[in-house]
């Protein structure tokens, strides 16, 4: 195997790294993200969801991954300085760990 080739794992956790990212920002909990899933995959990501605690070993799995996702590989950290850039990490990671009070909260915000 080509080392420079990502492996299916590798496949799986940006996938679900953008998707969340892209319901998180829908939900206005992050800014607009520059890259989503089409809609024709969002079946797979959600059977792909259901596994997102296996996906990762660390948070900074997903950290690093989002980063390389918001910055474009670094190449614009410019446009989010560390604390946005900490807040949103964080927000992604409680998306995974604790999603249903993450949403709960962010829809008592908005409809109240």
């Amino acid at each position: 195997m080509n080392q420079t080739e990502p492996t299916e794992l590798q496949c799986s956790q940006v996938f679900w790294v953008v998707g969340a990212a892209q319901r998180l920002a829908n939900l206005g909990l992050l800014d607009a993200v520059p890259i989503g899933i089409a809609m024709d995959k969002n079946e797979e990501w959600i059977e792909l969801d259901k596994t997102r605690h296996f996906l990762f070993e660390n948070d900074f799995e997903i950290a690093s991954i989002f980063y390389n996702l918001v910055t474009n590989d670094g190449k614009v950290e410019d446009n989010y300085d560390e604390s946005t850039f900490d807040n949103m990490t964080q927000v992604l990671i409680d998306y995974k760990d604790n999603r249903i009070e993450l949403v709960r909260c962010a829809l008592e915000h908005c409809l109240f």
